[in-house]
């Protein structure tokens, strides 16, 4: 059964982690443990063993993996799928992804399936005392930064630019692995 409350989309290319997953797992760790909420780092792909290894490595306290043939090449139809699933099964408060092509690109969807929030480019996150997801954005020209909370849906779905957190260290942890269930077929990959 699936603990954590906040989520870290962890992107890969051929099984080699971006590191913008890396530096939001240890954001999401940095802001979790403190409430003791968990943090699942969540991988979607094929042969994803050595991306949970590392994962495993840098403190998430669950790695939810997504892996099958078909998830090998990514398809933002197939990977939303996937990721709208889990997210109404497990219900976490927040989903963090990178502002990268690929995560721009994927956030969007399951977000307005879901009819949750998303908040774009984020620069810093923070919980609020009432244990609530705060991200502040630039604002326009970046003279003005926002703070954007989504009290009334879940979970509250946040990108942000590679480089903005640091690198996390490596450490010993109680990790668990759990499979995502994987509904897709030849048809859904286009």
């Amino acid at each position: 059964m699936v603990q954590s409350k906040i989520w870290v989309f962890c992107e890969h290319d051929q099984g080699q982690l971006a590191e913008v997953g890396l530096e939001l797992l240890g954001k999401a760790l940095e802001l979790a443990h403190p409430t003791h909420r968990k943090v699942a780092a969540v991988v979607i792909g094929h042969q994803l063993d050595p991306c949970s290894e590392t994962l495993a490595k840098f403190g998430a306290d669950e790695i939810l993996v997504a892996d099958h043939p078909l998830l090998k090449t990514y398809c933002n139809q197939t990977y939303a799928k996937v990721l709208q699933h889990a997210i109404a099964q497990f219900h976490p408060e927040g989903f963090l992804l990178g502002a990268t092509a690929m995560g721009a690109d994927l956030a969007a969807r399951p977000a307005a399936r879901l009819s949750t929030g998303l908040s774009a480019h984020c620069i810093r996150l923070e919980l609020s005392s009432e244990r609530q997801l705060r991200a502040v954005v630039p604002g326009w020209g970046g003279n003005v930064l926002a703070t954007i909370l989504c009290p009334r849906t879940q979970p509250q779905m946040v990108t942000v630019m590679p480089g903005v957190f640091e690198m996390p260290e490596e450490k010993v942890c109680d990790t668990q692995i759990i499979p995502l269930r994987v509904d897709v077929h030849p048809e859904d990959v286009t």
